[in-house]
């Protein structure tokens, strides 16, 4: 589901609720948890801090002026975390 909703637990502008928390703090390698909805490069770091193993971006590099660098720059913003 999506990231951004209106709920418990807020790391800066991220929102998940309680039992999106426990399922990815619970979920272990058997199954990868995957953020969806809303991100930005500016997100990226506090999204990974909550423990998911990966990002869905859509929109934020649909609408960037220079997809393919937005999309590197995500890239690079993965690969350092």
């Amino acid at each position: 589901g999506k990231l951004f909703l209106s709920g418990n637990i807020q790391v800066n502008r991220i929102q998940m609720t309680e039992e999106q928390h426990v399922m990815v703090t619970n979920a272990g390698s058997e199954l990868p948890v995957v953020a969806i909805g809303g991100i930005t490069l500016e997100d990226i770091n506090d999204i990974m801090s909550t423990g998911v193993q990966g990002i869905a971006v859509s929109g934020a590099i649909i609408n960037a002026p220079d997809p393919v660098e937005y999309t590197r720059e995500i890239l690079s913003r993965l690969k350092h975390d």
